[in-house]
């Protein structure tokens, strides 16, 4: 007997919910209270697969606004300036943090 969409639904919910409870517990035995589950959650996947899930995801004026925000905080040129930047991971996790910090 074939699985109908309903079945699939249920058992990507049942997947779902087996791995948020596996992160759950992680976060939990990792320790550091609110503080260490931020850091788990920020270092859980790579942060350019992060932001680019969160860019594809998000309503267009939340990513707008994070645009400028980092625009802000990493010195705002005009666009006819053609700028690229290189950074490791540690550092855009922490550039990640003061956003969220400031807003």
């Amino acid at each position: 007997m074939p699985y109908t969409d309903a079945d699939r639904a249920k058992f990507q919910a049942a997947r779902d919910n087996a791995a948020l409870a596996a992160r759950a517990r992680a976060i939990s035995k990792a320790g550091g209270g609110k503080a260490g589950a931020l850091v788990q959650l920020m270092t859980e996947a790579p942060v350019g697969d992060t932001l680019l899930a969160f860019f594809m995801n998000a309503n267009p004026m939340v990513s707008g606004s994070m645009r400028e925000t980092v625009s802000g905080l990493m010195g705002g040129l005009p666009r006819d300036v053609d700028v690229s930047y290189k950074t490791t991971s540690d550092k855009l996790g922490k550039l990640a943090g003061l956003m969220m910090m400031t807003g």
